[in-house]
């Protein structure tokens, strides 16, 4: 199965389950930081979603009669079947804010630049780490301003995650310019993240059902106060940082392999509550193989 980040055949392997099983199941697809459920989780044709950790479940909970279960990040369960851990080979790694085909975003990159020479020397060199969409159109810029550009490629190949795990993990610091997955990512491997640079502003052009017109990530409270945890440059990772990213990754409150398994098994099954995700499974496989290949 392809799918982006390689996130079903993830699922299906913890459960247990052979990588070519219907999973009909909607699940989130990164880290959520909306105050409200977006629309393609809201009304998604599955009568069960995978959610990552309890406080997106309660938010499900008040707004949907779908069966909830907590199942954590996905990426989760590769680092933990490789036991990937940290390896300092590189000092720090900025995870600049992507964009797609429906979504750009506002950013003034001189000031981008300045945020990145402004960081202390002895967190540097700093590489740039741009995704997919990003870097053909960015990492020449880059180039010319000095930095080494680095990519964990097209996000719908299987190699996706063994791919950003050997690139995340080869760094002794992270810094972006928004709260990201990579930044809970990065604090689970024990690699200090920091914000740096404005945070920018996202432009909807091609009028994406789970966003406003124009938006930030900080629009949202629950960002707001996450936010709140990295407004200071720090050499380590707080107490307050680590319990956030615990939870928010659902580490402590997952379902178990087994319950995985059949609570997978036994909504594939439900064909009559799950006919329309049924007949969309295929295309959307179909999709997910053709975007591997771009």
């Amino acid at each position: 199965m392809y799918s982006g980040y390689n996130f079903e055949n993830l699922i299906l392997e913890r459960a247990g389950l052979p990588k070519i099983f219907p999973l009909v199941a909607y699940y989130e697809h990164g880290w959520s930081l909306q105050d409200v459920l977006i629309n393609s989780y809201s009304h998604s044709s599955s009568n069960t979603h995978l959610t990552w950790n309890i406080r997106m479940k309660n938010l499900f909970s008040k707004n949907t009669s779908k069966k909830i279960h907590i199942i954590g990040s996905p990426m989760i369960f590769y680092k933990e079947k490789f036991c990937v851990k940290k390896k300092r080979k590189f000092n720090s790694i900025f995870f600049y804010a992507h964009s797609t085909k429906k979504i750009i975003h506002d950013i003034d990159k001189s000031i981008i630049l300045k945020s990145l020479r402004d960081v202390p020397e002895n967190l540097k060199p700093i590489d740039i780490c741009l995704y997919n969409h990003d870097y053909n159109l960015l990492k020449d810029f880059f180039i010319t301003e000095g930095f080494r550009v680095v990519t964990a490629g097209n996000i719908f190949s299987k190699k996706f995650p063994i791919n950003f795990y050997n690139l995340l993990s080869s760094y002794e610091y992270a810094f972006s310019n928004q709260l990201g997955s990579y930044a809970l990512y990065a604090l689970d491997l024990d690699i200090p993240f920091n914000l740096i640079g404005p945070e920018p502003k996202h432009l909807n052009i091609g009028n994406d059902k789970n966003v406003p017109k124009i938006y930030k990530v900080s629009d949202n409270l629950i960002a707001k106060k996450i936010y709140k945890l990295f407004d200071k440059l720090s050499y380590r990772i707080t107490s307050e940082q680590y319990s956030m990213c615990k939870s928010e990754l659902g580490i402590d409150f997952r379902v178990s392999s087994t319950d995985l398994k059949t609570i997978i098994f036994k909504d594939s099954l439900n064909i009559s509550k799950n006919l329309i995700a049924y007949c969309k499974y295929i295309p959307k496989s179909l999709i997910s193989f053709y975007k591997s290949y771009e």
